[in-house]
This record gives structure tokens, sequence and C-alpha cells, in this order.
């Protein structure tokens, strides 16, 4: 049984924000590390930033080793290949992670672009903005043959699937990633600017499963999602975030079962306009990126 994750209602100044991540593929599940507040990381600690700032901030690590090489083609397109390496991703799961973003959606015809599927959405109770942006405390990122293009989005409206898009700016230079590093950093931008994080896996509640069907991949109809954030703030259920229970949690719900029969009795709204609260800014600000980014 999942266990409802704490309101985000009025709470003093101190108390953290939970935000609940899930990955979207439970056939590998376990191959994929959990995000981690980059204030836990040995790059964050020794990077001089505000510890307000990284206890803001989620790394995401890559599950594999991988190397992806471009190739211009006589008619002026790229392809995007693997280059096979001892140990690395295999080619069947890579074409399911990665993929050519079209000529037509490029932000400079110069610079083809590739994304690769992080695997991941996070939710949460809080007015939130998501941003997504490189790993810039990353070593290996100085030696990426582009950047990624940022993405943001109201993160409490829109929990969507994640995905990183790299502009290839270099041709001549491989895109090498490594098991266990970062991937992409997620800053998370809070309306209390002191608020800390509460990072935790999520469940996949009914209502959750339906909200996230009606915003998945919508992007294939037009690149300009942001029309649609205040539609899934409206149509959003009251509650989506409920902790996910492993099995020291599930031995405690077991001994005390009545203590968690209301609350998660109440998360279990059905997606009625009338019941659901409205974000009071459900728009937010974008990078000038595809919106298959963020």
């Amino acid at each position: 049984m999942a266990e409802p994750a704490p309101a985000e209602g009025p709470v003093s100044m101190s108390a953290p924000v939970s935000v609940g991540w899930r990955n979207l593929s439970p056939q590998a599940a376990l191959a994929f590390p959990p995000p981690v507040l980059l204030a836990e990381t040995a790059e964050g600690r020794a990077s001089g930033l505000s510890p307000a700032l990284l206890a803001r901030i989620v790394k995401v690590r890559a599950a594999y080793d991988l190397r992806i090489r471009a190739r211009r083609l006589g008619d002026g397109s790229t392809v995007f290949e693997r280059v096979p390496e001892p140990g690395a991703l295999s080619e069947g799961a890579y074409r399911g992670l990665v993929s050519p973003i079209r000529p037509s959606a490029l932000r400079d015809p110069a610079m083809p672009a590739v994304q690769i599927a992080l695997n991941l959405q996070l939710i949460t109770e809080a007015e939130a903005t998501l941003s997504l942006m490189p790993p810039f405390l990353e070593p290996a990122f100085r030696d990426w043959p582009g950047s990624l293009v940022c993405g943001r989005f109201p993160l409490r409206a829109w929990p969507r699937a994640l995905n990183a898009v790299l502009e290839w700016q270099d041709p001549e230079r491989d895109w090498v990633i490594r098991r266990g590093e970062g991937l992409a950093y997620l800053a998370i931008d809070l309306q209390r600017p002191d608020a800390r994080l509460a990072l935790f896996e999520a469940a996949l509640t009914p209502a959750l499963k339906r909200h996230f069907a009606r915003i998945d991949n919508v992007s294939v109809f037009g690149r300009n999602v942001a029309p649609m954030f205040a539609e899934a703030a409206a149509r959003r259920p009251v509650r989506l975030l409920e902790r996910k229970a492993i099995a020291a949690d599930a031995a405690r719900t077991a001994e005390s079962p009545a203590d968690t029969h209301a609350d998660t009795h109440a998360d279990t709204h059905a997606d009625n306009p009338a019941d659901t609260p409205t974000d009071s800014q459900p728009g937010g600000a974008r990078c000038p990126a595809s919106s298959s980014t963020a």
C-alpha cells in the first residue's frame, strides 16, 4: 500500500517540500540509479556554491556506458550511431532510449540534436517550476560535443517524462557517457526561497496514471505546449504524490493499518474539475528550446 506524502499546505519555513520520483520503465528499474540532491554529492560539496541552491537541484545519473557518434551523410542529414564497446549499452536498449530530433524541430539547422530518455518522472504537490540544465559540475561534461537544451515547465501541473536533448556542436567529438555520471541537473524553483527538498520514490497511483496519460506525448501535436499548462492545472486531481511503500514500510503498515486508511482513501478522488484546485501560476516561462527537452 502506498504511503501518503506529507501535505504541502501552510508549513513552517524550515519544513522540506516533498518531491517524488519514479522510474518509467519497470522492466529495468533496478538498472537506473535513483536521482540524488546535488548537495549530497562530492562535486556539489566541493563546488563552493550556495548550500541552499544545491539543496534544490536534483542530479540524474546515467545507468549505462555509452558512446554516441554523429555522422553526416551525403544529403546533409546526420545519423547518430552507437559505438560498440565492452559492457556498454546494447543496441536494442539504445534504440529505445536514444532518438534524433527531426530537422524541422532544430533550433539551428547547422547543429543536429539527439534526445536521450531519462526514464524519470518527478511529482510534487507544491507550486514549483522545474528547469532542466546541463550537469555543469561534472568533469566529463567539459568533453561533451555540445550542450543540453534547457527546458522549463510547472512541475505540479505537468509531471511529464523527462528527456535530455544535446545539440551537437563539435562533429569530430563523440558523446561519451559513463555509468553513474551526471546526465542532467533538475533545478526545482519554489515559492519559498529557503525551502529544502525531501526526495523519495513515489507510487504510481490511479490518479497519477490518469493525469500522466493526459500530458504524455502531447508535443507530437505541436512544439508549443505551454498553452496546455493551464488546462492541465485545472484538470489535475486533488492529490498525485504518495510515497512508494517498500518492504520495511509495508511491515509497519500491517501492524497499524487503521493509521493510514483515512489518508489513502482521501487520495483516490476522481478527476472531477469541481474538486480540483487550479494552480495560481500554471504557465510559467520556458527556455527557448524544443518542447521535447523537459
